[in-house]
């Protein structure tokens, strides 16, 4: 598969999020989604296996609705990932890559250096989260990668590598300029004021429209 350049996390979708409920967060996706979003990441790690799962299906029917090629993506929930048709997003507390690779998902991690993505590609990944890029209200105080480190680790992975972590428009543009293969956003997106011109901008800052 051809890997799309702009992932929304839709962080929540199944239980809410701080300031956003499940129905606010899954209204932000969908309205993304119909604005050019061409892939979302289900990631929820409070909501319970089944209301995960109940969510996911309904969400994924209601975007592929809007868009039949749409990308999906889901974090840590392998059951879930084979029942909607997605793609495996290994965590820390869930399924591994290899686990999605033994299922025949296209699998994919969140990594934080160079070792990470070794130990993801070796186990089988087709793509990483590189994150936190820049600073960013879901991890504060986490260390950075900044531009230096994200051009770094693009040059040392050899599958494609997203930039995750306080990107925004402009930041966009400046990952792609340092050979990311597209970004992953939350707030830029789940809390946008408004929602299509916010993906419009993100999707003309990689080049996208």
């Amino acid at each position: 598969m051809t890997l799309p350049r702009l992932c929304l996390i839709a962080d929540g979708f199944a239980g809410g999020r701080p300031g956003r409920d499940a129905d606010d967060v899954a209204r932000r996706a969908l309205d993304a989604v119909a604005a050019g979003v061409p892939w979302v990441a289900l990631r929820d790690p409070g909501a319970d296996d089944r209301a995960f799962l109940r969510a996911a299906g309904r969400l994924a029917e209601r975007l592929r609705a809007l868009r039949p090629d749409v990308a999906l993506s889901v974090h840590g929930r392998l059951d879930a990932a084979r029942r909607i048709g997605a793609m495996h997003h290994a965590t820390h507390a869930g399924a591994t890559v290899a686990d999605g690779v033994a299922a025949g998902l296209v699998a994919g991690a969140s990594v934080h250096d160079a070792d990470e993505a070794a130990r993801a590609v070796a186990a089988g990944a087709s793509y990483v989260f590189a994150s936190p890029v820049w600073p960013t209200a879901t991890h504060p105080g986490a260390p950075t990668l900044g531009l230096d480190g994200l051009h770094a680790l693009v040059a040392a992975t050899p599958v494609p590598l997203v930039a995750l972590g306080g990107v925004d428009a402009v930041r966009a543009a400046e990952a792609r300029a340092a050979g990311a293969h597209g970004v992953a956003v939350l707030s830029a997106l789940l809390d946008a004021w408004d929602v299509p011109r916010a993906t419009r901008n993100l999707l003309s800052a990689l080049g996208l429209s």
